[in-house]
């Protein structure tokens, strides 16, 4: 029973830090957008981040795992490829910021606190969490042809919209400044990025032998 609360426990904290550091940006966001007059516009760039996205999922994901660790293990939510994903998509929220963004500015104040939950504490938190608890062994290497939809399309819905409200989420998919063959190029050395972190937790979980998996779902069955 020391695993499943341990579990239990761990991705309880690690949603409530999650939400905590979204809710941190967004009071942020809303009064920059009240400020400068565009409280929408504001809000509705907030949700444009894939810092914020990729935050959302893995914040649902901890939350719906303590609400089913005993139940309902099938479900489409629990499947190896889902928690891949979100695990992926994570990893390169924290990467990306500490070696491309970090230097960039200085946030402030609350704005502070949420960052650092967002790209640091839970990026790491969720890599940890899928070190102990992800089934090994499970991961093939066609999941990663699955993992690269969404970043794919949030690229193109990005540089679709920027043109068309003047804005650009990242300063390296910013048209507007570096063109598009700048950007292209960026986009493609993205995707090879995301494709090679892929490949490390496909090749992490099929190296990986200790399954204290297999201990926590001994206790759920007993």
């Amino acid at each position: 029973m020391k695993g499943y609360k341990f579990a239990f426990v761990y991705r309880g904290i690690l949603a409530l830090l999650t939400f905590s550091g979204l809710v941190f940006n967004l009071i942020d966001q809303i009064q920059l957008g009240i400020d400068e007059g565009q409280l929408q516009h504001q809000i509705i760039n907030y949700l444009g981040y894939f810092t914020i996205q990729s935050n959302l999922l893995i914040a649902i994901w901890l939350t719906a795992s303590c609400i089913y660790t005993k139940r309902n293990q099938d479900h489409f939510l629990f499947k190896p490829i889902v928690k891949g994903g979100i695990t992926l998509y994570i990893s390169i929220t924290g990467i990306i910021y500490v070696t491309m963004l970090a230097g960039l500015w200085e946030p402030t104040g609350i704005r502070a606190i949420g960052v650092f939950i967002l790209h640091y504490l839970t990026p790491l938190g969720a890599f940890i969490d899928w070190l102990i608890f992800e089934k090994k062994r499970a991961y093939k290497w066609d999941f990663i042809l699955v993992w690269m939809a969404y970043p794919l399309g949030y690229l193109m819905f990005c540089l679709i919209r920027g043109p068309l409200v003047d804005y650009y989420p990242y300063p390296f998919i910013n048209v507007s400044v570096y063109g598009y063959n700048t950007v292209m190029m960026n986009a493609v050395k993205m995707t090879i990025f995301f494709i090679l972190i892929g490949s490390v937790l496909v090749i992490f979980n099929n190296l990986i032998t200790v399954q204290l998996d297999d201990r926590l779902e001994e206790e759920r069955i007993g």
